[in-house]
C-alpha cells in the first residue's frame, strides 16, 4: 500500500512539471506566431503601400472647379481659372491652366507614366522655405515676402500735430471748414443736430456707427447685423445728403464677425477698413472700389481693431498707415510700388518691439515730412511722443526667396512649372529657378513647364532672384506661389 502511494505521488509531481513545460511551450508558440504574423503582415502592407505609390494614387492632379472657389480660405487650395484671393490682390500677376504636357522640346514619355501634382504656398509659416538661403524678409502677419523694413523710431518731446482720439464720453467728432459730424453710439448729430442714418440701413438691427473726414466730405460707416451675419455699410456725407459709395445699393462688407469701420484719404482717393476678429477693406479711388481685404487677415487684426487711417504722399506715392485708436497698439504701413493699387503690406506693431512694452493706446499723426509720424502713446496712464520716419526698404543688395524639397523623394521629377504666382514687381528684374536636384538650376517662365536635365532628380526646388530696387520706397511682395510639377512612376 504504501508503494502504491509513494508511486502516485511520484506521477503527481512529473505531472504538474510536464504541465508547467506545456504552459511554457503554448506560450513561446504563441509569441512567436504573434511575430510572425505581425512581420507578415507589415511585409503585405509594405508592398501594397509600395504597389499603391508605383500606380501613381499619391500624385494624381486636383484641379479645383469654379464651383469650390466662392469663398477664398486661407489653407483651401484656389482655382486656377478663377482664384478669388487672386482677384482681391489688385496687383501684377501671371496666371496660367498647367496641365504639365510635355513640350516639342521634352524627351519622349508617355502620358501614362507620368503622375500630375499640384503645390501651394501662401507664406504662413516656413516649413516649405529654405531658410538658410533665404534672405528676402517674411512678414508672418500678412504672410508675405519682400525686401526688409527700414524705420527710425525715437523719443520726441510734445507735439502741436493734431491727433485723431475718441472723447472720454465715447463721442468722435469730425469738423471740416467749423462744420462738425458727431456720432455718438448710434447716434448721428450735425451741427447739433439730430442727424437721421440712411434709409438703406434704418430699420436694421444697428450695431455700431463710425465717421471718418476726409477733405470736403465725411464718411459714414454703419455695421448692422442680419441674421447671423454682420454688414458694414459706407456712405460719403457732403454736409445735406448720404451717398452709397457700394453703386449697385448693396453692403460692402459681410462678415461673421461684428466690427467697426475706420477711413482715411482724400475726397478722390481713400481707404475704409473693417476692423473685426477677420478685417475687411476697400480702396476707393473715384468710381473705382479696389478690395484690399487680403492684407488685413486674422493674424494682422489680433481679435479686431477700432481702425483709423493716416495717408501720406499722393497718387502712385501714396502711402498708407492704419492703426487702432482703441485699444492694443496696432501699425500696418502699406504701399502702391509706384502704381495706382495698393500692392503690398507690412505689420510693422512687431517691428517696435519693446518700445510698445506697457502702452495701453496709440494715436498717430501726419506732419509736415511726408515720411515722418507723430506717435502720442499712453503708457502706464502717462502721455509720451515718438517720431516715426519710413525710410522705406533695404535695398542695399539683391536678395532671393528658396524653397525647401517639396517631394518625398521616391520618384524622379520630369518637369515642373511655376504655375501661379501673386507678386508686385516694383519694376525690378526677377528671375525664377526651378530644380529636381538642389544643384542643377533651370531657367522658369511664369506658367511654362521646365523639363529637367537629370532624369533621375527625386527633389523638387523653387528659387527667386530679385534684383535691388533703385528705389528705397518700393520692394517686390510676394504673396503666394503655385507649383505643378510630373513625377515618373514607374521603371521605364
Amino acid at each position: 500500500m504504501k508503494s502504491l502511494t509513494k508511486f502516485f505521488r511520484k506521477i503527481s509531481k512529473e505531472k504538474n512539471i510536464f504541465w508547467g513545460l506545456g504552459v511554457a511551450f503554448s506560450v513561446m508558440i504563441a509569441t512567436i506566431g504573434l511575430v510572425g504574423f505581425i512581420l507578415f503582415g507589415s511585409f503585405v502592407i509594405r508592398n501594397w503601400f509600395e504597389r499603391y505609390i508605383l500606380e501613381s494614387a499619391l500624385f494624381r492632379l486636383n484641379i479645383p472647379t469654379e464651383s469650390t472657389t466662392t469663398a477664398p480660405q486661407a489653407t483651401t487650395p484656389l482655382s486656377h481659372a478663377k482664384n478669388p484671393l487672386i482677384d482681391l490682390f489688385n496687383i501684377q500677376k501671371e496666371k496660367s491652366l498647367f496641365t504639365i504636357i510635355p513640350n516639342k522640346t521634352a524627351p519622349t514619355t508617355s502620358q501614362e507614366s507620368l503622375g500630375y501634382e499640384t503645390f501651394y504656398d501662401i507664406f504662413s509659416g516656413n516649413g516649405w522655405i529654405d531658410q538658410g538661403r533665404t534672405t528676402l524678409y517674411q512678414e508672418r502677419m500678412t504672410t508675405a515676402f519682400l525686401f526688409p523694413p527700414k524705420f527710425l523710431l525715437v523719443k520726441a518731446t510734445a507735439t502741436n500735430e493734431q491727433f485723431v482720439e475718441r472723447k472720454q464720453d465715447g463721442s468722435d467728432e469730425r469738423c471740416i471748414r467749423g462744420r462738425c459730424l458727431k456720432v455718438q453710439g448710434s447716434t448721428l448729430t450735425f451741427q447739433g443736430s439730430k442727424l437721421s442714418l440712411p434709409e438703406s440701413v434704418r430699420r436694421s438691427e444697428v450695431v455700431n456707427v463710425s465717421i471718418g473726414v476726409l477733405e470736403k466730405m465725411w464718411a459714414v460707416g454703419v455695421t448692422v447685423k442680419n441674421g447671423e451675419d454682420y454688414e458694414g455699410w459706407i456712405f460719403t456725407f457732403d454736409g445735406d445728403v448720404f451717398s452709397n459709395v457700394q453703386r449697385e445699393g448693396k453692403d460692402i462688407f459681410i462678415s461673421h464677425y461684428a466690427g467697426t469701420i475706420g477711413f482715411g484719404g482724400t475726397d478722390s482717393d481713400w481707404m475704409a477698413v473693417y476692423g473685426a476678429y477677420e478685417g475687411k477693406a476697400v480702396h476707393v479711388r473715384g468710381s473705382e472700389i479696389s478690395d484690399v481685404s487680403r492684407f488685413f487677415g486674422i493674424r494682422v487684426m489680433a481679435g479686431g481693431i477700432d481702425p483709423e487711417i493716416t495717408r501720406v504722399g499722393s497718387g502712385r506715392e501714396a502711402t498708407w498707415f492704419v492703426w487702432n485708436k482703441n485699444g492694443s497698439p496696432k501699425l500696418v504701413k502699406l504701399f502702391q510700388n509706384g502704381t495706382n493699387e495698393i500692392a503690398g503690406a507690412i505689420d510693422l506693431s512687431n517691428e517696435f518691439g519693446a518700445n510698445l512694452t506697457s502702452v495701453t493706446s496709440m494715436y498717430v499723426a501726419p506732419t509736415s515730412d511726408v515720411h515722418t509720424l507723430v506717435i502720442k502713446m499712453i503708457r502706464d496712464g502717462a502721455q509720451e511722443y515718438w517720431r516715426f520716419t519710413d525710410e522705406g526698404f533695404d535695398i542695399t543688395s539683391s536678395r532671393e526667396l528658396v524653397s525647401a524639397s517639396l517631394t518625398n523623394r521616391i520618384l524622379p521629377v520630369v518637369f515642373g512649372s511655376i504655375a501661379n504666382l501673386e507678386y508686385s514687381d516694383a519694376g525690378e528684374k526677377i528671375e525664377y529657378f526651378l530644380s529636381n536636384d538642389g544643384v542643377s538650376w533651370e531657367n522658369a517662365e511664369l506658367g511654362k513647364s521646365v523639363t529637367f536635365a537629370n532624369t533621375q532628380g527625386d527633389k523638387l526646388f523653387w528659387r527667386i532672384r530679385v534684383e535691388a530696387p533703385t528705389n528705397q520706397f518700393l520692394s517686390p511682395y510676394f504673396g503666394q506661389i503655385e507649383i505643378n510639377y510630373a513625377l515618373k512612376k514607374g521603371l521605364q
